[in-house]
């Protein structure tokens, strides 16, 4: 914060309210020289409260009245530099013959224009030149503000684990292995295993949202048959057991062939044959 840039601001500025109020945001990120300011436009824009189209306006109203210097994107990480153009109108008032005759640094308010071939002086209040610093070229290009850096190799392998590992819905060609086979043998022998496969794939292929989506169907598919061993009697589970109930023909017909089989069993027996008796469900 530059308290003398601000008095200067406040007591000499010819500004209107609007330019004034950006000239003393800069002002207060300057030194006491009224240079060396790099705010950015969006930290303007939230000092004075304008919106960003209305800074630039404002930086181009005082670069015009000739109480701002902007040297574009020539500060850090390519920020403009701005330096608040203090000076004392008694002085410049003696100063302006001087100033009339000389021709090797013509100015238009705001920006500074060097003659080729020849360096500009330096003014009352700019930083003094450090030793070894390269003396400025004629048709050197403006310092460009830096390319965003790109992801190390270390987060593009970390992108691409974390894309494999994305989970899928269950294939379309699921099939159990030999692997599986032997593992259901070994973990769950009372489990149909046909039977308890084709109720998991028929239930995910079903299946919507997020719980559908799986990275590893085999793992799925072992807890899966793991559950159906814990829902299992523990006497054992066939087929048959699991088949849907038998209809009113189906019984009947197994009756009669069970009423058969007792009358062979007696005739091979050669005892007297008792009449059967049929009883046929409703």
């Amino acid at each position: 914060m530059s308290v003398r840039a601000m008095s200067w601001v406040w007591d000499h500025s010819r500004s209107k309210p609007t330019q004034r109020l950006v000239l003393l945001a800069i002002a207060d990120c300057a030194n006491d020289r009224g240079a060396e300011a790099y705010p950015s436009i969006a930290t303007l824009a939230a000092k004075t409260g304008l919106s960003e189209r209305g800074v630039r306006k404002a930086i181009g109203e005082l670069e015009a009245l000739g109480e701002l210097e902007v040297q574009y994107k020539s500060g850090p990480h390519g920020c403009n530099r701005y330096r608040v153009l203090m000076s004392d109108p008694a002085s410049d008032a003696r100063s302006s013959g001087a100033t009339e005759a000389d021709d090797t640094r013509h100015e238009v308010p705001g920006t500074r224009h060097v003659v080729p071939g020849t360096h500009p002086a330096p003014r009352s209040g700019d930083p003094a030149p450090r030793s070894g610093d390269p003396a400025p070229r004629s048709g050197d290009p403006a310092p460009r503000a830096p390319k965003p850096s790109e992801p190390s190799r270390t987060v593009k392998n970390r992108q691409r684990g974390a894309r494999e590992k994305r989970g899928t819905r269950i294939p379309d060609d699921f099939t159990v292995t030999a692997e599986m086979v032997a593992w259901a043998r070994e973990r769950v022998p009372n489990v149909d295993g046909r039977w308890e496969t084709e109720k998991f794939v028929n239930y995910w292929r079903a299946a919507s949202g997020a719980t559908a989506v799986k990275r590893d169907w085999v793992a799925a598919w072992r807890t899966w048959m793991l559950k159906a061993a814990e829902r299992a009697p523990t006497s054992g589970r066939n087929h048959a057991a699991s088949q849907p109930p038998m209809s009113a023909t189906e019984r009947k017909v197994k009756a009669a062939l069970e009423a058969g089989a007792r009358v062979q069993a007696l005739y091979d027996q050669q005892q007297p044959l008792p009449i059967p008796r049929l009883e046929i469900a409703p």
